[in-house]
C-alpha cells in the first residue's frame, strides 16, 4: 500500500511501475488526491460521507467532549444541515464537534461563514495539514501549479456550480488563455478539487463549499479580477433547461 501519494506522485508512480514490471500479478493500493497515471490504474473516488454516516461521526466525536450530547428529534434537522454545510467531510465534522463542547449545533452552524477560524483544534499528534480545515485545504492548494491555483480562485465565484462555457466566459483572461481553461479544469478534476456532475447528458462542475470559500479568500487576497471577468462578484450559471437542454448566460450578482 502506498499512502498519501499526492506530494510525491511522480516518485510513487515510478515505484509502482517498477514493481509491476517485475511482478505483473502484484496489486497495489495507493491513496492520493491525484491519480498516478500509470497503465492499468483504476481510480476509485472516495465521496463525502453519507448523511447518516456524517451524523454518526458528529455524534460520536461530540459525545467524547460533551457526554450529554445526543442527536434527537429536537435537533436532528439542525445536525443534518450542519453536516451538509460541512460538505460531510470527516475532518470538518470532527473539528466542528469539538466546538459543541461550548456551542450549540445552531451556534456552530451560524459561525460557518468564518469556518476557517472556527474549525481548528485537531489532535496535536495529527499531521500539520490535518489539524485545521484551513491547513487541509492549504495542503491541496500548494500542490497545485500556479495556473491551477488561479483557475481555482476564479471558479470560486460560481455559487451554484458551472459548465465549461461559463468557466471559459468568466475565468479566461489575465494569466489564463481561453483555450487553456479546459485543460486546467481537467487537472483540477483529476486532483479532486473540482467535482464533475452529469445532468441531461451534459457535464457540469462544482466546488465543495469549503473549497469554494477558500478560493474566494485567495481571490480577494490576490486582487485578481482586473484581467478577467470574475472581478469581485458572484456568478450563477443556471442548470440546463429540461426541455431545451440549454441554459442562460452566467448572471452576475453581488453577495
Amino acid at each position: 500500500m502506498l499512502d498519501n501519494c499526492e506530494h510525491v506522485a511522480r516518485e510513487c508512480a515510478e515505484l509502482a511501475q517498477a514493481l509491476l514490471s517485475v511482478a505483473p500479478g502484484l496489486r497495489i493500493l495507493a491513496t492520493s488526491r491525484h491519480t498516478l497515471g500509470i497503465p492499468g490504474e483504476r481510480v476509485f473516488t472516495v465521496p463525502p460521507l453519507s448523511s447518516e454516516d456524517a451524523i454518526g461521526l458528529l455524534r460520536d466525536r461530540a459525545t467524547a467532549v460533551r457526554p450529554a450530547f445526543e442527536v434527537c428529534d429536537a435537533n436532528r434537522a439542525q445536525v443534518t444541515r450542519l453536516c451538509a454545510d460541512l460538505d460531510r467531510l470527516p475532518l470538518a465534522i470532527e473539528l466542528a464537534s469539538f466546538r459543541l463542547r461550548t456551542l450549540s449545533v445552531q451556534q456552530v452552524a451560524d459561525r460557518l461563514k468564518d469556518r476557517f477560524t472556527l474549525l481548528v483544534g485537531g489532535s496535536p499528534t495529527a499531521r500539520t495539514h490535518q489539524r485545521t480545515l484551513r491547513g487541509l485545504i492549504d495542503w491541496s492548494y500548494e500542490l497545485c501549479a500556479p495556473a491551477e491555483q488561479l483557475l481555482w480562485n476564479r471558479l470560486s465565484v460560481f455559487a451554484d456550480g458551472f459548465d465549461l462555457d461559463a468557466a471559459e466566459a468568466v475565468c479566461a483572461g489575465d494569466g489564463i488563455p481561453e483555450h487553456e481553461v479546459l485543460d486546467l479544469l481537467d487537472r483540477l478534476v483529476v486532483q479532486s478539487i473540482v467535482l464533475p456532475v452529469e445532468s441531461d447528458g451534459r457535464s457540469r462542475y462544482r466546488l465543495l463549499e469549503s473549497v469554494r470559500q477558500y478560493g474566494r479568500e485567495r481571490l480577494a487576497q490576490s486582487g485578481d479580477g482586473t484581467g478577467c471577468c470574475c472581478g469581485a462578484g458572484t456568478f450563477s450559471a443556471p442548470w440546463p433547461s429540461a426541455s431545451t437542454g440549454t441554459g442562460t448566460a452566467p448572471a452576475r450578482s453581488r453577495r
